[in-house]
């Protein structure tokens, strides 16, 4: 087996190569950015088995995104898991932004965009496989990133005892057993995967779920409407305000909630656009319903941790960033 341990604490934020460096291993190259001002520190501790790589990473609050860029900066595409062990975070990818505290799980895939934003000191494992070596689908894969997986019960139970066990053990495992073991990893995810995305009893078969279904897609066609609410919804859909707000009890988040978030998504992705035609931020807020650029700009900190000007830099400089995670 090919064990492999890589350690850096960096002081000062001026000298982040090496920690880009390591964090590049743990993941794929891509832009780190230190969230407060003054010394940085953080520890990324590798370990292989077979194709499983495993790292365990602590790190002062952070920043690290991959932008969307050349293939050949990750030559072939990772499935990553992210147990989280201390403080939070927030994983965003494919249109979505999962929450998670400790004790979560929740997956990545490097292929696309994502960023992983750190609001305060956190410790977290990481467990990548090959995305090949899942078998499954680009829609299956899509719909099953940046969903938070609970570890009380179930697979995210299993999952969270069994790659805790395997990272304390690693280094015991002679090669013959370490490529068992990936292999098994492999199929736990690709378990995880069938687990979220894999249809159980349809709450759209129901009156109720036909009727939530027809308002999330009617939110989204109208999300440039900066009139948009609980009442205007309501009333399109022939249905008391209150009753509105029933029907988003055991939702995950609130109807005046999805909307805003929805918003910001799209802005977050419009402002990434690059070249001449790149819409400028204000013009990007009105078109996605936000009436006060003010309010779209406390929104969007609140969500993503940096202004929209600063996520618009930070994500349209892929050149920049590959070039110092790779150096």
């Amino acid at each position: 087996m090919n064990r492999g341990t890589t350690t850096t604490t960096i002081a000062d934020q001026d000298t982040l190569v090496p920690w880009r460096r390591a964090v590049a291993e743990a993941l794929v190259p891509m832009s780190v950015v230190p969230r407060n001002p003054g010394p940085f520190r953080g520890r990324v501790a590798t370990a292989r088995l077979g194709y499983l790589r495993m790292a365990t990473v602590e790190a002062d609050p952070a920043r690290l995104s991959r932008p969307d860029s050349p293939a050949e900066a990750a030559p072939e595409a990772q499935v990553v898991v992210v147990l989280q062990l201390e403080g939070r975070a927030a994983l965003s990818q494919d249109g979505r932004q999962a929450h998670i505290g400790p004790g979560d799980l929740v997956l990545v895939d490097t292929a696309r965009p994502y960023c992983l934003d750190l609001p305060e000191r956190s410790v977290f494992q990481l467990f990548r496989v090959p995305r090949r070596a899942l078998g499954a689908a680009e829609r299956e894969l899509c719909d099953a990133t940046a969903t938070v997986v609970g570890t009380t019960e179930g697979i995210g139970a299993i999952l969270r005892s069994y790659l805790t066990s395997v990272a304390a053990s690693a280094p015991t495992y002679p090669s013959a057993a370490a490529t068992r073991l990936a292999a098994t990893t492999a199929g736990f995810l690709a378990t995880l995967v069938t687990d979220r995305t894999s249809p159980r009893a349809d709450p759209a078969d129901t009156p109720a779920g036909f009727l939530l279904t027809r308002i999330r897609d009617h939110i989204d066609r109208e999300l440039a409407d900066p009139l948009l609410s609980p009442t205007t919804i309501a009333q399109a859909h022939g249905v008391s305000v209150r009753y509105l707000h029933r029907l988003f009890e055991d939702e995950p988040t609130t109807v005046s909630r999805l909307i805003l978030e929805r918003r910001l998504e799209l802005c977050a992705r419009e402002l990434t656009r690059i070249g001449e035609a790149a819409p400028t931020v204000a013009s990007v807020a009105r078109r996605w319903g936000f009436a006060s650029p003010n309010h779209f700009s406390r929104a969007f900190r609140a969500v993503y941790g940096c202004s929209p000007s600063q996520w618009r830099r930070l994500h349209t400089v892929p050149e920049r960033a590959y070039a110092d995670a790779a150096a």
